[in-house]
């Protein structure tokens, strides 16, 4: 296991990572999974399933923060 990834996995804070490179795949760690119930990777379904009333808000904000190479902050319920 990377030492980055080992990082993120054992974090306490709830964190997902997405990427965009053909394909869309979301990874989340032991903390984001407990938090939102959800106990496999996936695509961006996966994810607008762990945010069924802001997913399209959290798709779009992180293509923003792509676009913009900036960070972006989001509230969701």
């Amino acid at each position: 296991m990377h030492l980055y990834h080992a990082l993120f996995e054992q974090s306490a804070t709830p964190l997902f990572v997405m990427t965009c490179d053909g394909q869309t795949c979301v990874q989340g760690n032991a903390a984001f999974r407990r938090t939102v119930g959800w106990q496999a990777m996936g695509s961006e379904a996966a994810l607008e399933r762990c945010f069924p009333l802001d997913g399209t808000s959290v798709l779009d904000t992180i293509r923003r923060c792509d676009e913009q190479q900036q960070p972006c902050a989001l509230n969701v319920r």
